[in-house]
This record gives structure tokens, sequence and C-alpha cells, in this order.
């Protein structure tokens, strides 16, 4: 059920989807390679409720959609970094997503999936 968007896809070069095994709970994240920041950005701000929800629809089983009577992503900061959020009812995370630089997203489960994906991302490796 899960899908990149056909409008959204024309947009991604290279995707990754992985697991964020937390003490708490595990969460899925994907990583999403881009073209043209400005206009992905600005299709994420117009459609990101059907975008985003459609990627992750189901994508680990779970009926996100459904889970929810808010579809408005709000913004966040986390741990210094700028993100997008999508709350149950509950004010429990759904969704969130953020720009690791100017051409890789990174949209998951919870915040600290987002944010084990961002150190992961900005840690250099070690050199031989």
């Amino acid at each position: 059920q899960s899908a990149i968007p056909a409008d959204f896809s024309r947009f991604i070069n290279a995707y990754m989807i992985g697991l964020y095994k937390g003490a708490e709970q595990n969460s899925v994240f994907i990583v999403l390679k881009t073209d043209l920041h400005d206009n992905i950005y600005q299709e994420l701000m117009d459609h990101e409720s059907d975008y985003v929800q459609n990627i992750f629809k189901s994508l680990d089983g779970q009926d996100l959609v459904g889970t929810s009577t808010k579809n408005t992503f709000s913004d966040r900061l986390v741990k210094n970094l700028t993100t997008r959020v999508l709350i149950d009812d509950q004010g429990k995370v759904l969704m969130i997503y953020s720009f690791l630089d100017r051409s890789t997203l990174v949209i998951a489960h919870s915040e600290n999936a987002l944010y084990r994906a961002y150190v992961a991302y900005n840690t250099p490796r070690p050199k031989n």
C-alpha cells in the first residue's frame, strides 16, 4: 500500500528504507535523495498530508492515516533540527520529516529515528 506519489517521484533520485531500534520502540524511516530543493520543498508544503502519508501508508504494518483526525503538519524544533510533524489526537508523533541538506529528505515515525538518521548522516566515516 505504500508508494511514492507519481507527481512527487519525479524529484527522487534514490531512496533507502531503514529501521531504528530504540529502547522504547522501533521506528521505520525513509531517506530520499532529491533534485531541485526549492521545487520539492514547495511541493511538500502544498501536498504534505497526501504525499508523506502515502509514502508511509502501511509501510511497517501500521495504518497511520487512520489513527488521527488531524491531517495537518506543524513546525517543530527537535534537538536544533527544523522539522514538520504530524501528531495524533493524544499528541503522539505519527510522522516527522526534515531535510538534512538540500538534497536529503528523511521521513520517520518518531523523533528519535529522525534524529538518529541525522546523526548517522553527519558522522564522518573513519579513514583506513
